[in-house]
């Protein structure tokens, strides 16, 4: 059985790899020091399987944080989200063989003093490295 760390971690590794993501954490951090955008990575639900040798069900929600200052107007935070998702969509269908497990919840929240645009994606990876 392959835990969730290692899902996790092995997402969050080429969240991180990606040209306009600043930072990518394994977790939702307490503060991202003013960085943005940022990408988090954290557990969600897990369905063990009946059978030993079936790696169980296991979901995880990606986050994607633009800061929203006077740099950063409404609509380019939108425009980073969009283009988040598209290489997020690439990640998860072509190098795990992952789906979407269902729609994308959006939100705004302070983190270490900043306000952020922020989108969940709740995926499966169904392959790993």
């Amino acid at each position: 059985m392959v835990d969730r760390k290692i899902r996790r971690k092995s997402l969050t590794a080429k969240l991180d790899a990606l040209t306009m993501v600043q930072d990518a954490y394994d977790h939702l951090a307490k503060d991202f020091i003013g960085q943005s955008p940022v990408a988090t990575v954290e557990n969600g639900p897990i369905r063990p399987t009946s059978t030993p040798d079936k790696p169980d069900d296991i979901e995880l929600i990606v986050g994607f944080w633009v800061r929203r200052d006077d740099a950063v107007t409404a609509a380019q935070a939108e425009d980073l989200l969009d283009d988040f998702l598209s290489e997020l969509r690439d990640i998860v269908f072509d190098d795990y063989n992952g789906e979407f497990m269902t729609e994308s919840q959006l939100d705004y929240a302070e983190i270490g003093g900043y306000n952020y645009r922020v989108e969940f994606h709740f995926v499966k990876v169904l392959d790993w490295d």
